[in-house]
């Protein structure tokens, strides 16, 4: 039998590497009770942790799609595309009685519709017939507690396009924007059931900078272990996108795990 060694850093944390071993014995139709070992290992201090990094993705080793999305334009199949890694996309959005915002956003994971779908689909699908608007420095009301793209003032889209485009990565963005992004993350996961890894990944990555937020880290941590659980279903599941996801993770209960 091949063996699966992980490292879990939590000094004394019995439960968690019980639970953690439950939620992967699930991966196998077999018993998988020797497959997976799991060692407590010394903790770090939680400065240590802020050098680990979650790999970009390499271009290199990818087909480089480069997409230009323009309004009312005839989608490629259906209503709504998902543009995933390795994509390159370009899009146009209305700015009212001024000149299109065209939008270039790198590895996007995002869906995206050219015609109005008034909201339905997905709280993330970025329509592009909704209008958007620069905020000029001058900000926006706050998004509400589920936010949704569709629901967004042509500010608040404008904000949140220019997050995208701009690396999904700025620490001071207003935290729903991140779950607008996160929701599209989900479906791709749980309905589509694709993108495990790729989405794994993202997961990680948000993690380490917007992890400040309980809410955030809860849904975040649990989408990412879900993510793997399925990807090890699928036979997909790298041993370095494991050993990372337990770096990155630092809560472990039921909930954390999706279980």
């Amino acid at each position: 039998a091949s063996y699966l060694v992980a490292s879990v850093s939590r000094t004394g944390s019995e439960v968690g590497k019980r639970k953690f071993r439950r939620f992967l014995k699930g991966a196998s139709s077999s018993d998988s009770s020797d497959l997976f070992e799991v060692r407590a290992v010394p903790t770090p201090t939680r400065s240590t942790n802020r050098s680990f990094s979650i790999p970009q993705p390499d271009h290199t080793a990818l087909h480089e799609r480069h997409i230009e999305a323009i309004p009312k334009s005839d989608l490629q199949t259906k209503e709504v595309v998902f543009y995933g890694p390795g994509d390159s996309i370009r899009f146009k959005v209305s700015a009212g009685k001024g000149e299109p915002i065209t939008v270039d956003v790198l590895d996007p994971l995002v869906y995206l519709a050219n015609g109005p779908l008034h909201g339905r689909f997905d709280a993330s699908l970025i329509d592009l017939s909704l209008p958007v608007a620069s905020s000029s420095g001058g900000g926006h009301e706050p998004l509400p507690y589920w936010p949704n793209y569709y629901d967004c003032s042509a500010v608040q889209r404008g904000d949140y396009l220019n997050w995208l485009q701009n690396g999904r990565k700025a620490p001071d963005v207003e935290f729903g924007f991140v779950f607008i992004y996160f929701y599209g993350l989900e479906r791709r996961v749980l309905i589509d059931r694709a993108d495990y890894i790729p989405v794994g990944n993202e997961v990680m990555r948000l993690l380490l900078v917007y992890g400040k937020s309980n809410s955030f880290r809860r849904y975040g941590t649990s989408l990412l272990w879900m993510s793997l659980y399925l990807a090890s279903k699928a036979g997909e599941l790298p041993n370095k996108v494991l050993s990372d996801a337990i770096k990155v993770t630092t809560t472990w209960t039921d909930e954390t795990l999706g279980i």
